[in-house]
């Protein structure tokens, strides 16, 4: 949480993104770090510090609910604690207190002053003037479930984390004798001559026999299995449906339009050209010349270079050093060369336009809006309490939507991707994530609590729940038999590619072994790294399975087989280019930064290993088995 907010603030199966959690977690390895031990109140300890069984409980479910919102409902508690969730959970609650153990004994303490700077610092707390908001704070902290005394506490923790670790990991180096085999590695290159086979290409297949279709759509019957479905009914309560019931005043829009005169006023704007070279001298010459009478574009020309026009700006528009001198020149004044980190820039000045003030009645209508808004939004409160206090005193979600006045949003249909049955989006569906992942969380019959969304609210209950269901056969029968030639085509194609590569294990020359295969194109690929996901050529993408078959021989005429977008790919190595002088390779500085972080962190790792080895970490399973 606390590194995402810092960046300021994508997910696959559920397996790959437990083995990621793990692999992140394990600095031990699980099974070093779970032992039983019995008799200890504390679920985890490390010397004088302990973990409690609760905040083992509420560390695992906060990871429970991440994954679910990843991979969906079915990810339950007990499917978690199947894939290891519970273990890892474990695993790096022990190591956080391997690391406040560690920061105990030498005395690291962090603060308040220094947390209070830190707490400054994070992207996601700042305004759009880049200062500390705490408004915005606060916002961001209700979005992601934290109170101000837990994210507090963990943004300590990550200090005294990074002190320790950085001190423990500040003589990592990596010496360029280490680092130059790895970028040769990286940087050798190599050649091949591909032989690329369109399975479209093929001759078309006899008609298949219903047993061969029948057998397809067995094979395949998720591919035309339906969704689930789930009939829903909602209460949405957003600002813009209590807005038109708040009565703005004509004393309240003067007093809003007295309020921010200065935000209403539009500042003066300029329309400007500008010219924009790599050196001071061609700048002073553009600039001589534009100033003696040519036009920008004519002596830009004359220099080589070209004008832009940058439309309409205003002082806070520009750099603080073209601000300066663009607003500074009358109309149709060139400016002196300024020099700003693009480059050297002539400024030209075609028009000014002065700084004007909107008169009240010109934004009356805009003003009204905006406090209306203002206004929904605090009844907002309101009507949100008023409904939640009428289902707790037993009235159902239609009754509580009448006693508010809104209108209830009822969906016949709907899959998790808010589409009906005929695949077509949904009507009236909040756009945000959350209803659909919510609503899809719940138990047929069940109602949801009050929900955010967005400046909104809302509460979704489930009528009715259609579990996926496989299409019937002849309602598919069309995409089955597509699905069945091009199977069948694909499967020529490789038995072609197969073919080819055997004579060109032969020794026959790639033209001559793909004569006469439908669909065949011979090319010449560019030059490739092993790094490269696919290499483009002129008939289509080198698959990266190949790319890695070809990186495996040692010697030209080594020939790889793999199946590429629209058919069957065979390559023949042609020219292995090693990389020379590593140490002089533009990427030769970053490979070095990532082998002395990989090395920081073994340095890391080993300084935790020491102290989880000095203190000893106990793991109390029966404690926190009864915790849940």
């Amino acid at each position: 949480m606390l590194d995402r907010l810092r960046k300021g603030a994508s997910t696959g199966p559920a397996k790959v993104l437990f083995i990621l959690l793990i692999l992140s977690f394990g600095i031990w390895g699980i099974g070093d770090v779970v032992r039983g031990v019995g008799g200890n109140p504390a679920a985890i300890k490390v010397g004088d510090v302990e973990v409690s069984p609760q905040a083992v409980q509420a560390a695992f479910r906060q990871e429970v609910d991440r994954m679910r919102r990843a991979v969906g409902p079915e990810m339950t508690v007990e499917r978690a604690r199947e894939l290891g969730l519970l273990d890892a959970t474990i695993a790096q609650l022990a190591r956080q207190a391997v690391v406040e153990a560690a920061a105990k004994d030498l005395g690291i303490v962090i603060s308040d002053g220094e947390l209070n700077r830190e707490l400054q610092q994070v992207p996601a707390f700042r305004n759009a003037q880049g200062q500390f908001d705490r408004v915005l704070f606060a916002r961001v902290l209700q979005q992601n479930n934290l109170n101000e005394e837990r994210f507090l506490l963990d943004l300590e923790r990550d200090m005294v984390r990074d002190a320790l670790l950085g001190s423990a990991a500040a003589g990592a180096v990596a010496p360029a004798p280490l680092v130059a085999p790895l970028v040769a590695y990286q940087g050798e290159e190599r050649e091949a001559v591909a032989v690329f086979i369109a399975a479209d290409a093929q001759p078309a297949p006899q008609a298949p026999s219903d047993e061969a279709l029948q057998e397809v759509y067995q094979d395949s019957l998720p591919a035309f299995t339906a969704p689930e479905y789930r009939r829903l009914t909602a209460l949405v309560m957003r600002p813009s449906q209590l807005a038109e019931r708040v009565e703005i005043s004509d004393d309240q829009i003067r007093a809003e339009y007295d309020a921010h005169i200065e935000d209403l006023r539009q500042p003066e704007t300029r329309i400007v050209q500008q010219v924009v070279v790599d050196d001071q001298q061609t700048a002073e010459t553009i600039s001589q010349a534009a100033q003696a009478g040519r036009t920008l574009t004519a002596a830009a020309s004359e220099a080589g270079a070209s004008p832009m026009d940058l439309g309409a700006v205003s002082r806070d528009g520009l750099p603080a050093e073209a601000a300066d001198a663009v607003f500074t020149l009358p109309e149709g004044g060139v400016s002196a060369p300024v020099q700003t980190p693009f480059g050297w820039h002539v400024f030209q000045v075609a028009e000014i336009r002065a700084a004007t003030t909107p008169a009240l009645e010109d934004v009356r209508d805009d003003l009204r809006r905006r406090l209306a808004e203002d206004r929904a939004i605090d009844a907002l409160y309101d009507v949100t309490a008023a409904v939640e206090d009428a289902l707790g005193g037993g009235a159902t979600l239609e009754e509580a939507a009448e006693q508010a006045g809104l209108p209830l949003l009822t969906v016949a249909a709907t899959d998790r991707r808010g589409q009906d049955p005929q695949g077509r989006p949904v009507s009236g569906l909040p756009e945000e994530e959350q209803f659909l992942r919510t609503a899809f969380d719940l138990e047929s019959g069940r109602e949801s609590l009050l929900q955010e969304l967005g400046q909104g609210y809302f509460i979704v209950r489930v009528d009715e729940v259609t579990p996926p269901t496989p299409r019937p056969f002849d309602s598919v029968r069309e995409q089955v038999q597509a699905l069945w030639q091009g199977r069948a085509l694909a499967a020529a194609a490789e038995e072609q590619a197969n073919a080819v590569a055997e004579a060109l294990r032969a020794g026959t020359a790639p033209a001559a072994a793909a004569e006469g295969v439908p669909g065949a194109q011979v090319v010449q690929t560019p030059r490739f790294t092993r790094a490269a996901d696919a290499v483009p050529t002129p008939a289509g993408m080198l698959p990266d399975a190949i790319v890695g078959d070809l990186f495996v021989g040692a010697e030209p005429g080594t020939v790889a087989v793999a199946q590429g977008d629209d058919g069957w790919v065979v390559a023949r190595l042609t020219a292995v280019h090693p990389l020379q002088q590593p140490t002089e390779a533009p990427f030769f500085a970053q490979a070095r930064r990532q082998v002395q972080t990989a090395v920081a962190d073994d340095l890391a790792t080993q300084f935790l290993n020491a102290y989880a080895e000095r203190f000893g970490i106990e793991v109390n399973r029966e404690v926190i088995n009864r915790s849940f």
